[in-house]
């Protein structure tokens, strides 16, 4: 089964959706445990988790509060569980290195450097590289050029030094869109842990997972992608890898 952890109650109707369509079973309640699934998924935080930055005041409440950091920490060290984090909550994530194995060359995410909120469609590129094809999400997608919806005011990726961005490159462990909303260094849009188990993505791949959510397509794909869009890929991986 897949948890979904709610932002705003539009966006965890819409992760909701999605999940069904890609055929995980449904389960609802308020206050989940973790070890009763394979899948956690968060979303959208910054309605009522984004005191003191975007994500940070529902990731310290995690490392804080001691049966909740316990459960996350069993969680994620898990080998048949997996993550994704999206838009806002790639802050959320990103703030749990000490909790998520494979993450610690991970970087936070900053205010954009437009110093305002940025809303667009981007064209991402996901890396075609080993650890790309072997991720719970993207391995289906390797070398794809998708536009994607953007919206966020905290979504620059700077990392501490050159070396260590090099090391994270390198690695194939991030994709990076050409058109540059954030002002992040190589146009960074997301990053995932060497055993493609944990999946960050800044862009909001919810809003274009049918066909029809997007601008334009070709004819063709009308018939052979039965009305699901690129980014629905996403989904149906997971969904295989757990199978």
């Amino acid at each position: 089964m897949a948890a979904a952890v709610q932002g705003q109650q539009a966006d965890l109707k819409k992760l909701v959706g999605v999940f069904i369509g890609a055929g995980f079973p449904q389960h609802r309640s308020t206050t989940p445990r973790l070890a009763a699934f394979r899948d956690l998924t968060t979303g959208e935080s910054f309605s009522y988790g984004g005191v003191l930055g975007a994500g940070k005041r529902r990731a310290h409440l995690v490392l804080l509060i001691g049966i909740v950091c316990l459960e996350s920490s069993a969680f994620c060290e898990g080998r048949d569980t997996f993550i994704r984090a999206m838009y806002n909550d790639c802050q959320f994530l990103s703030q749990l290195r000490e909790i998520v194995p494979g993450t610690q060359d991970w970087h936070d995410f900053k205010p954009n450097r437009s110093k305002q909120f940025e809303a667009r469609v981007s064209m991402v590129e996901v890396g075609d590289n080993e650890i790309t094809r072997s991720s719970v999400f993207l391995r289906h997608m390797a070398g794809f050029k998708l536009p994607i919806a953007v919206a966020h005011g905290e979504g620059r990726a700077p990392f501490a030094s050159e070396d260590l961005r090099r090391s994270v490159e390198l690695r194939g462990l991030m994709t990076v869109y050409p058109l540059n909303p954030n002002g992040s260094p190589k146009g960074t849009t997301g990053v995932q842990t060497p055993d493609g188990r944990a999946l960050a993505l800044m862009p909001h791949p919810e809003k274009v997972t049918t066909l029809r959510s997007n601008d334009w397509y070709l004819e063709s794909m009308r018939e052979g992608w039965g009305g699901s869009g690129p980014w629905f890929k996403l989904l149906q991986s997971a969904r295989e890898w757990i199978s």
